[in-house]
């Protein structure tokens, strides 16, 4: 169960060295993005850092402030990157466009020093009396970080012995149902194999400073139980083009495809030119809408029409032909042209 989380920084530029030696990128998904240990603004500094350590670009997964503590620190965040980005160094992120982010119990409320070395070692300290106290002292407070019981979805058990009742009911829901302090469900989930949580701990205000930065790309960060897997761009559209209005159409294009194969060096992919790779999409941006959500996350959207997949039609006029022309991709060598 390690994670690398425990690594120290000048560990993970070495990595990032050998990633640059080879035309990489580093990839983060950061030490903190809220403020369970470092904290989110030092976490960033240390991505940046790593890039300049490295001579490597460097990409912030899954940019967010999570958690009540760090809302707010989007404004600073964004002066931190545009300033390394005046310096030279290549730094870019994305985002989904959830205020969930989607993870497990443990990962979200148990100590991080609990999660240290192997299974064994993680179960023996979470049945350890001599811990219980601390380990119940800051799961609480890491529920308060999160926003409370009321912000913590059940979406998916991962083990047959956690109650699959409490799919789909949240954290003081199966408390006042169980009649037990929500901290004692989460444990003893945790202790019986773990589920898979929605947690609802981002503001928008926070959202929109990250996603109208022209850094900032659409992502996914697909995973079971969140429909961020299966409907992250209609979402996007939908919310943050038409609703709120918060990025124009192109922008929306443009952070879903090009900027994207810019970043990860794919040199025929994401614009339409000649001799580049037929990957093309047609929506009816009337109807271009997420259909999944937390209890059906894997619902598909509507509003594709056609889809091109390696110049092989995947949609035709709504509806899939079945054939599967994806192929995995791979970064290219020299100028993209």
């Amino acid at each position: 169960m390690r994670r690398g989380v425990f690594q120290n920084t000048d560990e993970v530029i070495a990595l990032a060295r050998a990633a640059s030696d080879g035309g990489g990128i580093y990839d983060s998904h950061i030490r903190d993005e809220s403020n369970y240990s470092i904290g989110l603004m030092a976490a960033i500094e240390e991505v940046i850092q790593i890039a300049e350590g490295a001579n490597v670009p460097a990409n912030i997964a899954h940019i967010k402030a999570l958690g009540t503590d760090v809302w707010g620190q989007s404004d600073a965040i964004v002066t931190q990157i545009e300033e390394a980005r005046a310096r030279g160094l290549s730094i870019t992120a994305d985002q989904y466009p959830w205020r969930a982010s989607g993870t497990r119990i443990s990962n979200a409320l148990l100590p991080r020093w609990v999660k240290a070395g192997t299974d064994a070692d993680y179960k023996a300290r979470l049945d350890n009396p001599a811990l219980s106290e601390q380990i119940i002292l800051e799961t609480t407070e890491n529920l308060r970080r999160r926003g409370g019981a009321d912000s913590i979805l059940i979406t998916a058990a991962l083990s047959s012995d956690v109650s699959s009742n409490w799919v789909g009911k949240t954290l003081a829901e199966i408390s006042e149902a169980e009649a037990t302090d929500p901290v004692n469900i989460a444990l003893q989930i945790a202790r019986h194999g773990d589920a898979r949580i929605a947690s609802f701990n981002m503001n928008p205000d926070d959202m929109e400073r990250f996603m109208t930065q022209d850094w900032v790309m659409t992502s996914s960060d697909g995973s079971t139980g969140h429909p961020r897997k299966y409907a992250s761009y209609p979402k996007k559209f939908r919310a943050y083009v038409v609703d709120q209005q918060w990025i124009s159409t192109a922008a929306f294009v443009h952070r879903s495809t090009g900027l994207v194969a810019d970043t990860f060096g794919l040199c025929d992919r994401g614009y339409l030119k000649p001799h580049y790779a037929a990957d093309i999409i047609i929506i009816d941006p009337e109807s271009f809408t997420p259909m999944a959500d937390f209890q059906s996350p894997a619902r598909l959207s509507d509003g594709v029409q056609f889809s091109i997949v390696n110049g092989v039609m995947a949609i035709d006029s709504g509806q899939s032909t079945g054939n599967r022309a994806g192929r995995a991709l791979r970064r290219c060598d020299g100028d993209k042209g």
